[in-house]
């Protein structure tokens, strides 16, 4: 049985950049899944880090910037929601610094993310990406 995350047009955002970081994130959490289920996700645990560590960096701050820049009203909600991504981030990372078994970070990225993608991108993102097309912000 093959088990994926599957990007839909229902997904979008309406903003090329932020579906294809959306898209990519889809990606990687498809691979740590493959990997669990080939019992090969301690190799791939180092490489996860260092991934969100850039959709991070990357993802979030230009997130950031395209709802200030079109006057979202509730984009510090928003950002708090990506501390807590941070946070989590940190918490992860952190574990692994201390030597927790590779497995066991494996699943957490795994079931953090899993819930990310759908509370985050599918519920609040969805939020501001309606907001922008009710109030005729797409882009």
């Amino acid at each position: 049985m093959e088990i994926k995350f599957l990007w839909t047009e229902d997904m979008t955002v309406h903003n090329d950049v932020l579906d294809m970081q959306h898209k990519q994130l889809f990606g990687k959490i498809n691979e740590l899944l493959e990997a669990i289920v080939n019992d090969t996700a301690h190799d791939v645990v180092d490489e996860m880090i260092h991934f969100f560590k850039d959709y991070m960096d990357q993802h979030f701050k230009y997130e950031e910037r395209y709802l200030t820049e079109n006057t979202y009203p509730d984009v510090e909600a928003h950002k708090q929601k990506h501390d807590v991504f941070v946070d989590k981030y940190y918490e992860l990372k952190d574990k692994i610094q201390d030597g927790v078994d590779a497995n066991k970070i494996v699943l957490d990225i795994e079931n953090f993310m899993g819930s990310w993608l759908t509370q985050h991108i599918l519920v609040e993102d969805q939020v501001y990406a309606k907001y922008f097309q009710d109030h005729g912000k797409n882009q």
